[in-house]
């Protein structure tokens, strides 16, 4: 049975993928944690989550990550 999430922790993750482009603190920010609240104490319980998300946005943005990568290996004035 999937793991049930708070409203906030589901408005971290998504964030955290999406609008603050992997920053925690802007993640956790935009999801309305507390400022108080530590990197540390809200990732611990979302690692599997986490882990899964960051698998899911490789598969997606990996071959155009490789097709980049031999681009400018091609032609290094591509950078």
């Amino acid at each position: 049975m999937a793991k049930q999430l708070t409203e906030t922790q589901n408005a971290f993750l998504n964030a955290l993928f999406g609008e603050a482009l992997g920053n925690h603190r802007l993640a956790m920010d935009i999801a309305g944690y507390s400022p108080a609240t530590t990197v540390r104490d809200v990732t611990l319980g979302l690692q599997e989550e986490i882990l899964q998300g960051s698998r899911e946005y490789l598969a997606v943005n990996a071959p155009k990550a490789a097709v980049a990568i031999t681009g400018i290996i091609d032609d290094p004035t591509e950078l």
